[in-house]
C-alpha cells in the first residue's frame, strides 16, 4: 500500500486470460479477482508506485528460476550427448 492515497490506478482492468483452456483455471481466475492481482501500479499526488503481493511474486520467481535451471541443464546434457554421438 502506498504511503499516500492513490489518485490514479493503472491497468486495473487487465485480467489474465486462458487461451489454452486449462481445466480449473477459470475458477482460479475468479478467486484471484476477489483477492486482487499480485501487482498494482498507479500514482499518488507525489509519486508513481508499484505495489506487489510478495507471496505471489516470490512463488512465481522461484518457479521461473527452477524452470530456467532445468532448461540450462537439459541443454548441457543434450549438447554432451550430441558431441558423444559424433
Amino acid at each position: 500500500m502506498p504511503f499516500h492515497p492513490a489518485t490514479e490506478e493503472w491497468d486495473a482492468d487487465l485480467v489474465a486470460g486462458d487461451p489454452l483452456g486449462f481445466p480449473g483455471y477459470h475458477d482460479q481466475r475468479r478467486a484471484l479477482a476477489r483477492t486482487g492481482e499480485s501487482v498494482r501500479t498507479g500514482r499518488t499526488a507525489h509519486y508513481a508506485f508499484v505495489e506487489g503481493r510478495f507471496d505471489e511474486a516470490a512463488a512465481s520467481a522461484a518457479q521461473l528460476l527452477v524452470n530456467l535451471v532445468g532448461i540450462v541443464l537439459a541443454a548441457i546434457v543434450g549438447l554432451t550427448v550430441a558431441r558423444r554421438l559424433r
